[in-house]
């Protein structure tokens, strides 16, 4: 049994902690997947997936404090045995891995197209890797401080996004429903994707302080995305257009672009800058949660080892990989798909099984 008291989380590390696990990724190309399924609407979209990541998010929680002091890999020997429950450890460590990989070479291609073309990307890579590893080796409550720090030190960056609101047509966003509620639906899953991160609560957990306000945390968490995501998608539709943001494949980088001063004129630099820092509270938590459950499935207690091994095998992943567009599109979407089964349906099928787990062992004799 790890401990945890000398490496808990306060309520505001847990939820800046989630939220920075969330609105990495998604935050790039939301517009425009909103835009290609809901058209004007699909903004409205964006409410009913927070319901469903907070629905899910306490559900999780539920599972979790009936074994406060267990995270997933435990949870996985207690309902299912050593074999199976190990079975289900490699399934989970294997998708944390994927969430990791698609990070780093997500961050890599950005740094690569935007801001230094003429560059190495293995050297790129290594000059991600490097502080990634330093944070993740030193246990959560260290990443959640950086995630803490990168929230407040990127927090203008969300005036930035809302400038072209007032050079946009507000007309942008009309109709609203003009196509009835299906295309609002349809949106749904799109959303559902941008909020992935809420199932690392499955390890976040019990490093919590206090658990009681576990819920109060998430709520915190999912609302600063909803906000995120809102200002953004509107940002987007408003300056752009919905037809014309289909145009690009991440709208939100594009925002910043026309932005110039007369001594700097691209300041799109200097924000993906900045930005990189809110991919690396994404990033390093997968990174952590992979290594850490590593250690766990093994019996470990330090997981920093594990850690330091699984560089090796990225790097060489990393070179196998063609680092392009379509490619990370395609991971992305592999991604996306064991993602919604594991935040969104896996807690169900816990719940249950766990409430089943429970009775059989109260009327055993």
């Amino acid at each position: 049994m790890p401990n945890f008291k000398n490496n808990t989380l306060t309520l505001t590390q847990f939820s800046l902690l989630i939220y920075g696990t969330q609105s990495g990724i998604g935050i790039l190309s939301l517009p425009r997947d909103l835009a290609e399924i809901g058209d004007t609407s699909s903004w409205i979209a964006l409410f009913l997936g927070y319901a469903l990541s907070v629905v899910a998010s306490i559900i999780i929680i539920q599972v979790m404090k009936k074994y406060p002091e267990d995270t997933i890999i435990q949870l996985f020997r207690r309902f299912f045995g050593k074999w199976l429950g190990s079975v289900f450890s490699i399934c989970w460590i294997a998708y944390t891995a994927l969430g990791m990989f698609l990070i780093t070479a997500t961050s890599v291609f950005i740094i690569n197209t935007w801001v230094l073309p003429k560059t190495a990307p293995y050297l790129i890579l290594l000059i991600i890797t490097i502080p990634s590893f330093y944070l993740a080796r030193n246990g959560l409550r260290i990443i959640s401080r950086f995630s803490v720090l990168v929230f407040f030190f990127t927090s203008w960056m969300a005036f930035l996004f809302m400038s072209p609101m007032f050079t946009g047509d507000l007309l942008n966003l009309l109709p609203i429903i003009k196509d009835g509620f299906m295309p609002i639906i349809k949106s749904v899953p799109s959303i559902t994707f941008s909020f992935l991160g809420l199932e690392l609560l499955f390890i976040f957990y019990p490093f919590l302080e206090d658990k009681t306000k576990a819920i109060k945390g998430v709520l915190i968490a999912n609302g600063i995305t909803l906000l995120s995501y809102l200002v953004v998608t509107f940002s987007s539709f408003i300056f752009y257009g919905p037809y014309e943001v289909l145009e690009y494949v991440w709208p939100t980088l594009n925002l910043v672009k026309p932005i110039e001063f007369p001594f700097l004129e691209r300041f799109e630099i200097i924000f993906l800058s900045f930005y990189l820092l809110i991919l690396a509270t994404t990033g390093i938590p997968y990174y952590f949660a992979s290594s850490f459950s590593i250690a766990q499935l093994l019996g470990r207690k330090d997981h920093q080892i594990i850690l330091f091994l699984t560089l090796p095998l990225l790097y060489i992943c990393f070179y196998f990989f063609t680092n392009s567009l379509t490619n990370l599109d395609k991971l992305g979407g592999i991604f996306n798909k064991i993602g919604l089964g594991i935040a969104f349906f896996m807690p169900l099928l816990l719940v249950v099984y766990g409430w089943l787990f429970r009775k059989v062992r109260r009327h055993k004799p």
